[in-house]
């Protein structure tokens, strides 16, 4: 009897021991997949850095010159320069928040994950923003230079 109590005991101890494992193990999976979703993003945009920075150009010939449109081409590059700024500091304070001087994820606790998480979460929300306002510059800058 006394050998069944405690196979029952270390049975039911092993099994909280996995469960917490698989529960860390679960927030380390979502930690991981919403710090991949940020680069993601991030890698599709970083590519349009150089023209975003070629339109700026074109935009400025068109601001020194004494156009009708000037007003236009200014507020269109001053658009795509935000956007630059834009994706400088997030990539300066992602780079603060995640990635410089940051302990191993093994290194953590569950609750140091979550919370973690809680902020990879907003930081997709911050990086779609980012996205947004780079491609919507670059669209605008495209359809001014074309007409």
């Amino acid at each position: 009897m006394k050998l069944l109590k405690t196979q029952w005991f270390l049975l039911i101890f092993l099994s909280i021991g996995f469960l917490a494992c698989n529960n860390e193990s679960d927030a380390r999976k979502e930690y991981e997949q919403n710090y991949d979703e940020v680069l993601r993003i991030h890698d599709e945009v970083m590519p349009k850095m150089g023209e975003l920075n070629a339109l700026s150009m074109k935009l400025k010939e068109k601001t020194d010159s004494s156009s009708r449109d000037f007003q236009t081409y200014k507020e269109a590059r001053k658009d795509l320069e935000n956007a630059h700024d834009f994706m400088m500091d997030w990539m300066h304070d992602f780079s603060d928040n995640y990635v410089k001087n940051q302990p191993p994820l093994e290194d953590l606790s569950e609750e140091e994950i979550l919370k973690k998480n809680q902020g990879l979460q907003e930081e997709i929300e911050k990086v779609n923003e980012m996205k947004e306002a780079v491609n919507s510059s670059i669209e605008n800058a495209r359809n001014l230079l074309n007409n």
